[in-house]
């Protein structure tokens, strides 16, 4: 059973016809291989400043700026239902995958991340990458689902990032960022200065030197769990 979970209920009830789960249950909808659940906007939100101290319920200036070791999350009292069946749904044993399917953006990212890791779920988890709604587009969606970070190994070849910044001074500190862990390999990653204002400081992680003039271009050849080959820099001039 594949457990979907969409950023609000209407988007949730979309999904769900298209992929045929019309048995309505409380917070969710099943049918065909599917559970269709969804979020109410943000369930699970940063913990206040006095939860991790009792002195900051009174704010001071000399305690500013306050920037915990590590930061908290709870879930919030106006969702908690809905939380406590998406929870009980992602521990569910017949649930096998989790598919996000909220908004394809940075909000709706953090939305289902945040509910994923407070329930602690572990299980394999695919990503639905969408902008319409079309019948079609959810299809052609379904079908191509993006693999989460669960996944162990990653490998490229021919990836290339121009930069073009006609009006802005923009310095981009790295073209493309990976995990330097085993099993992450890249194959000829390239960087190319267009124009404009400099420039990209890094190809990938903090590896690879910078372009910063018009045609300037840099090259990894090689990289693999963290350690770059063959670096290559010249300009087209």
């Amino acid at each position: 059973m594949k457990l979907v979970i969409a950023e609000k209920p209407s988007v949730a009830m979309a999904l769900a016809s298209v992929l045929r789960a019309r048995t309505r249950k409380d917070g969710y909808v099943e049918g065909n291989g599917f559970i269709v659940s969804w979020c109410i906007g943000h369930l699970v939100g940063l913990c206040d400043a006095s939860e991790y101290d009792e002195k900051y319920k009174k704010w001071r200036y000399e305690d500013l700026p306050i920037v915990p070791e590590c930061w908290r999350h709870k879930v919030l009292d106006g969702t908690k239902k809905q939380y406590g069946i998406l929870k009980k749904l992602m521990r569910d044993s017949n649930v096998d995958e989790v598919i996000c399917a909220t908004d394809a953006g940075r909000e709706g990212e953090l939305i289902f991340r945040l509910v994923y890791e407070q329930a602690g779920c572990k299980k394999p988890m695919k990503r639905l990458w969408i902008s319409s709604m079309e019948e079609q587009a959810i299809k052609d969606g379904f079908a191509s689902l993006k693999v989460g970070d669960n996944v162990l190994t990653f490998e490229s070849y021919g990836v290339g990032v121009y930069s073009y910044n006609r009006d802005a001074t923009i310095t981009i500190d790295r073209a493309v960022e990976v995990p330097d862990i085993e099993g992450v390999k890249l194959h000829n990653t390239v960087t190319v200065m267009l124009n404009g204002h400099p420039g990209i400081e890094h190809v990938i992680n903090n590896s690879g030197y910078g372009v910063k003039s018009s045609g300037a271009t840099a090259r990894i050849v090689e990289y693999e769990n963290g350690e770059q080959n063959n670096m290559v820099s010249r300009n087209l001039e």
